[in-house]
């Protein structure tokens, strides 16, 4: 489901959607000259990923969508606490953000998303985090609920969250519906990620946002989203922005900016395609990167790590509403440098 790179490791995630996957965090290594097949390794190792848990701790991983690696070499996510069988959705435990060292591969911190930043239909499957590398303890997490269409905000220095809701958090059910791999189908999911720009003269950055339903581009200052009383009064003034439309069948999943260059790549689930988009320029410059039917089906998460970019590709549809055949690949990491996927493009800075 997610894609994230750090040193020579590239994590993947296995969200336990059904009975028998062993291991919801992992990785495998960029080292390894073996492209295809590659067996992926759970991380931190596999008695972190057992489930149902030997010892009962409650500490295990149990379902993992999306992650996010922070400059002081942490890894932030969100474990849902949901087995989701098909008709048969299971909380076993309270939705937990847990960062981990990635030098020491040992979880450092964990806390757990109190009832008031929840609703009934909650679902949190994305994370950004708002950090430099001389405020590590001072940082702030994003986490998209796209169920029950909010933002749920997380200070570190404090140890607390709150729930920030916004009309253009909603899908628009206009723009529901689905045509991939065959397939059709409605998602009426909400704000579905969040992309944070490189740092304003003011010390804070823009955060662009969209719904999965829908192809309008909004944002918003940190300014106002790190202030609880600010974000969560009722009148939100002009602080939340929109930006305009991507234009049509540009329904995009998840959404990373490469900071230096302000270029944002955006998954497009109804054009299996990946787009770019250099913020610095209106927004009907968005380009194509790249785009395959077969190969960039379903792209699911895109993530810029060293100036390199990385898209996961899944068969989702194929997953949910057909069967995956395993005599064919199902899952698919797409990479490359940022200046080379975008040449030619109208993203390209040089």
């Amino acid at each position: 489901m997610s894609v994230n790179a750090w040193k020579n490791k590239l994590f993947i995630t296995v969200p336990r959607r059904r009975l028998g996957i062993p291991s919801t965090l992992n990785y495998v290594s960029l080292d390894n000259p073996i492209r295809h097949n590659t067996p992926l390794i759970p991380y931190p190792n596999w008695k972190k990923n057992l489930y149902p848990d030997p010892q009962n701790t409650g500490q295990n991983f149990l379902s993992v969508y999306r992650v996010a690696v922070d400059p002081c070499d942490r890894l932030w996510f969100v474990d849902t606490g949901v087995l989701e069988l098909p008709g048969n959705a299971t909380k076993v435990k309270p939705p937990t953000l847990v960062i981990m060292d990635l030098n020491t591969d040992q979880v450092i911190h964990t806390f757990q998303i109190p009832a008031d930043s929840l609703k009934p239909k909650t679902s949190l499957t994305s994370i950004s985090v708002d950090v430099t590398e001389n405020t590590c303890g001072d940082a702030y997490a994003y986490i998209t609920d796209l169920g029950a269409f909010g933002l749920v905000v997380y200070s570190l220095k404090n140890n607390k969250s709150w729930r920030v809701n916004h009309r253009y958090f909603n899908p628009d059910p206009n723009l529901a519906n689905f045509f991939v791999s065959g397939h059709s189908f409605k998602f009426n999911d909400g704000i579905f990620s969040t992309e944070l720009s490189s740092l304003k003269q003011n010390g804070y950055r823009d955060l662009y946002f969209h719904p999965l339903a829908g192809t309008h581009m909004y944002k918003v200052s940190t300014l106002l989203l790190r202030n609880e009383t600010e974000s969560t009064r009722s009148s939100d003034g002009t602080d939340f922005q929109n930006i305009g439309d991507r234009g049509p069948q540009s329904q995009s999943t998840a959404a990373y900016i490469h900071q230096p260059s302000g270029v944002m790549f955006l998954g497009l689930i109804n054009q299996n395609a990946l787009a770019c988009w250099n913020t610095n320029l209106p927004l009907n410059t968005i380009s194509i990167v790249q785009k395959d039917k077969k190969t960039m089906a379903y792209p699911s998460d895109v993530k810029v790590h060293d100036d390199k970019v990385y898209l996961i590709t899944n068969s989702m549809p194929q997953f949910l509403f057909g069967k995956l055949d395993y005599d064919t690949i199902n899952f698919r990491v797409w990479s490359n440098n940022v200046e080379d996927a975008i040449a030619g493009t109208r993203c390209a800075t040089k």
